[in-house]
């Protein structure tokens, strides 16, 4: 009998101790946040099963709309996540895409952190899209929960943020995306590594991982193999990572493909050119390729040459170069040297996010700038123009319209147009008063939570304010109306660029 209570006693421990081993693995034990754009709070067990997603934004909660979670696996659900985020287009072929991990400072080399990441690598590697993975750790003091609509992973890189430069708010970083948060950091110059444990890039060009020879030692394999000439065209051709070369010498045209890292020439071509006698377009001696060079980059103040190209119709050298995210077009006469063409966009193909390593002066300093140019006046359209970098602002002003073009950084005036406007004595419709553009401005970033304006207009005949916003990947369109204040139109739509 005693010895059956022992036997009794005994299993009942042993189950006792199963249960509480079963419990202990199977309780939550992990939590760490993933950002895209939609913000998810993951929490495993011990086992690595997944038992719980949250949504930490609204962009969150419409992607996990209708997600079922069939495997509670870890790898199986990041797959899963990974793969909605590609299909509704929060993860997108064309440009870098940003998936940032935060776990606790104790927990950043744990084995499920490197499955996390491996998982999400592995799967855009497969996918063939730019990717990179920014994993940063936190701890319990830097946490807070006053801003629920912000992941502790955003709040963590803000106050990173905070801490490198005291000129920030925590209020204007919360509003924008992700991808805002680091274009910041490179304007601030804080490196990835000030802010990141670790940061994983994938599937980018050659361009961003590798060194490449450079123009200078390009043109000279190419001279070398031909035996000497004159280099016509020259290009740097990013896509396929290679220099093209145009060279003539001797009545013959060369052309020749370099590869841009190990300087092997992929190919060389040889033709008769019939139209040319004389490497010069003239008995006038030319400049020169270096020369025509370094006079470009001295006006630009630096750069790459992305493209070089001898016009010995024009008598001109065309340079192409590349620096702090513009495009810079010059051409600079063959004989004289002199700058005939001087031109810079906006290079969406450049490898940074930011169209500058510089900081927009922003709206209010814009339409300073702009009313202190015209003497006063009334902002009647206001835009921000993302591809050229510059704002674009309309003044009404005793009688008549005023259009200026403002670079975006420097506060320049790129243009300054005036015009006589008949029709226009005040800026309402009626003799009742209309509200001010800063609050109508005001009404729209309330409405919306935030973000930034880009484009503004005061309709005439409409009596309304017509303002655009972009905010956390979204983009805004309302009319409000100019007397009473009411929002009557609003509209939002995802935006893809």
């Amino acid at each position: 009998m005693d010895a059956s209570k022992k036997n009794i006693g005994l299993l009942s421990s042993v189950v006792v101790i199963a249960i509480i081993v079963v419990a202990f693995l199977i309780w939550p034990a992990h939590q760490f946040t993933l950002d895209v754009n939609p913000s998810l709070e993951i929490t495993t067990n011990r086992l690595e099963r997944v038992t719980n997603i949250e949504a930490l934004n609204d962009d969150a909660r419409e992607f996990l709309e209708g997600y079922e979670m069939d495997d509670r696996n870890l790898e199986a659900v990041i797959n899963g996540l990974v793969d909605r985020m590609i299909l509704t287009g929060h993860i997108s072929g064309g440009h870098d895409n940003i998936v940032m991990i935060t776990v606790a400072n104790d927990e950043l080399h744990d084995a499920y952190v490197e499955k996390v990441n491996a998982a999400i690598a592995a799967l855009l590697e497969n996918r063939q899209l730019e990717y990179t993975i920014l994993l940063q750790g936190w701890t319990e003091t830097d946490d807070s929960d006053d801003d629920p609509e912000v992941s502790r992973g955003r709040r963590t890189l803000i106050k990173n943020l905070l801490e490198k430069n005291a000129d920030l708010t925590y209020d204007e970083l919360s509003r924008i995306s992700l991808q805002d948060l680091l274009i910041t950091a490179e304007q601030i110059n804080v490196s990835p590594d000030e802010l990141f444990a670790r940061f994983t890039r994938g599937h980018v060009s050659d361009s961003e991982n590798r060194e490449v020879i450079g123009f200078e030692r390009a043109i000279a394999i190419a001279l070398e193999h031909v035996g000497g000439g004159t280099v016509t065209e020259f290009e740097y051709d990013r896509d396929d990572a290679e220099y093209e070369i145009e060279i003539y010498y001797n009545g013959y045209e060369y052309d020749l493909d370099i590869d841009a890292f190990t300087g092997d020439i992929k190919k060389f071509e040889r033709e008769r050119d019939d139209d040319t006698s004389s490497d010069s377009p003239s008995s006038q001696e030319v400049i020169g390729l270096e020369r025509a060079i370094a006079i470009a980059l001295e006006r630009v103040g630096g750069g790459t040459v992305t493209e070089f190209e001898y016009d010995r119709d024009d008598a001109e050298y065309e340079v192409e170069i590349s620096f702090n995210g513009r495009e810079y077009d010059v051409e600079i006469d063959a004989f004289t040297g002199e700058i005939k063409k001087f031109e810079w966009e906006r290079d969406d193909d450049a490898f940074s996010g930011a169209p500058s390593n510089q900081t927009v002066i922003g709206r209010d300093k814009a339409i300073e700038i702009a009313l202190a140019k015209v003497g006063g006046g009334t902002i009647v359209e206001f835009e921000y123009d993302r591809d050229d970098a510059e704002y674009e602002i309309e003044i009404i002003f005793e009688g008549y319209e005023y259009e200026l073009e403002i670079d975006a950084f420097t506060g320049e005036i790129k243009d300054f147009e005036q015009e006589r406007k008949d029709d226009a004595s005040t800026p309402s419709s009626s003799t009742q008063t209309v509200i001010s553009r800063d609050k109508a401005i005001e009404i729209a970033l309330t409405r919306i939570g935030g973000g930034t304006v880009v484009e503004f207009e005061y309709d005439r005949e409409d009596a309304e304010y017509e303002i655009e916003i972009i905010f956390e990947g979204y983009e805004y369109e309302l009319e409000i109306d100019a007397f009473t204040g009411e929002i009557t139109d609003f509209e939002r739509e995802k935006k893809d660029d």
